[in-house]
């Protein structure tokens, strides 16, 4: 079954996805499993696209390292 599309508009810089009929009329287990995997396979392209930026020098320039999170921990 075809999902989804999705379109980014580079101007406003937005992303907009548009669902299907098909899957938006399907049971909510099916909709619920199909968007789990969703956000498995998007995450993993994302770490990814983030992994092919390798230069530690730009990435720092930029605030980003690998080295250590800029998450904190509220406990």
């Amino acid at each position: 079954m075809r999902v989804l599309s999705v379109s980014w508009n580079p101007n406003l810089d937005k992303t907009k996805l548009k669902f299907t009929e098909d899957f938006l009329t399907s049971d909510w287990i099916v909709r619920a499993d199909v968007l789990k995997d969703l956000l498995v396979d998007i995450n993993d392209l994302y770490n990814a696209t983030v992994d092919e930026m390798t230069n530690p020098v730009l990435l720092d320039s930029f605030g980003h390292s690998k080295e250590k999170s800029k998450l904190e921990s509220i406990k």
